[in-house]
């Protein structure tokens, strides 16, 4: 299950091509992902009409929470990292098995 939580901080926080860490978190990659989860609300409030961009000292405050846990998490794959094997993740390989057919109805 490691590799499936490096994967996605890769994709989705760390910058291209970079080490997983605290220092590699892509400001960028979070803005974009708040802005897509912002927008979603939005999209799912149907009685309501987005009426603003998330901006200000609430968008600043949602950023520092974010930027924490993915600090933690990345904290967390280097801890995993250097005491884990994946060939010894029974769930891990069975995931691998039938990847596609768990993550279809999400994506």
């Amino acid at each position: 299950m490691l590799e499936i939580l490096e994967e996605f901080l890769a994709d989705t926080y760390v910058k291209d091509q970079a080490v997983i860490c605290e220092e590699n978190i892509d400001q960028a990659k979070v803005n974009r992902v708040m802005d897509e989860f912002w927008d979603r609300a939005a999209e799912n409030m149907n009685s309501v009409k987005k009426t603003s961009d998330l901006m200000g000292s609430l968008r600043m405050n949602l950023s520092k929470k974010v930027h924490k846990i993915v600090s933690i998490l990345c904290d967390y794959v280097s801890l995993m990292q250097a005491s884990f094997n994946s060939s010894d993740d029974a769930a891990l390989v069975e995931y691998k098995k039938d990847q596609n057919t768990v993550i279809a109805p999400y994506g």
